[in-house]
């Protein structure tokens, strides 16, 4: 089903075109074709037939790794697919899916070769796709630092500082799924917990985290 004239709006407002005079894109967005995201349904980027960007129009999908590990959680509008958009091959079947979370989520598919033609075009929407692939670069090494961590607990903290600048982050997800963000077992992550908390870095209460003081919890890294 093609789009609608409040979801073309949608698309239109994504960081994409941020700046860009729009009226030339309206009728050709107005053609893409829909792929609605039942809850809990699952889209593999591999299984999309041409290279395509992936724009999500409606909705809220959870990124995660094929062992159900939590990248991120993103509503609409929010772009993906942009670290294989000019691949020669399909992203390989172990790349993160998109999973629809509380309701229904409404994906568009823009061609690669219909957005070459664009970005030849219209340098502000170049520089704004140059910028949004500059930012998975930032995230990725954000996720690489994670991963590549001294100890679960290090890499406990390296997730804190990413998550917020406000030093309180939301673990209403749960335990369960922190857990597995992290790679780690429940009983790694509470023994995790309760270290970064005995050292005066953190305190819990409820579903959320605080950090004491950004600064202890940098430190405490640097020496980990």
């Amino acid at each position: 089903m093609p789009l609608t004239a409040s979801q073309t709006r949608s698309l239109l407002q994504s960081p994409l075109f941020d700046g860009c005079d729009t009226k030339h894109y309206t009728s050709f967005l107005q053609s893409l074709e829909t792929h609605v995201l039942q809850k809990g349904e699952i889209l593999s980027p591999a299984a999309v037939s041409s290279p395509s960007l992936i724009v999500l129009i409606s909705g809220e999908v959870e990124y995660r790794t094929v062992n159900g590990a939590l990248f991120s959680t993103r509503k609409a509008p929010h772009l993906f697919n942009l670290g294989t958009l000019f691949q020669k091959s399909a992203a390989p079947s172990y790349f993160p899916t998109l999973q629809a979370r509380k309701t229904i989520a409404v994906l568009a598919f823009l061609p690669c070769a219909k957005l070459q033609s664009m970005l030849r075009s219209d340098s502000i929407l170049a520089f704004n796709l140059l910028r949004l692939q500059s930012n998975c670069v930032y995230q990725l090494t954000d996720i690489s630092c994670r991963f590549s961590a001294s100890s679960p607990s290090a890499r406990l903290a390296i997730l804190l500082l990413q998550q917020s600048a406000s030093n309180q982050i939301d673990v209403s997800f749960g335990i369960a799924n922190l857990a597995r963000t992290l790679d780690v077992s429940r009983a790694t992550l509470y023994r995790s917990l309760a270290e970064l908390e005995e050292l005066g870095l953190i305190e819990r209460f409820g579903k959320s985290i605080q950090i004491i003081d950004r600064d202890l919890l940098l430190r405490y890294l640097e020496q980990s």
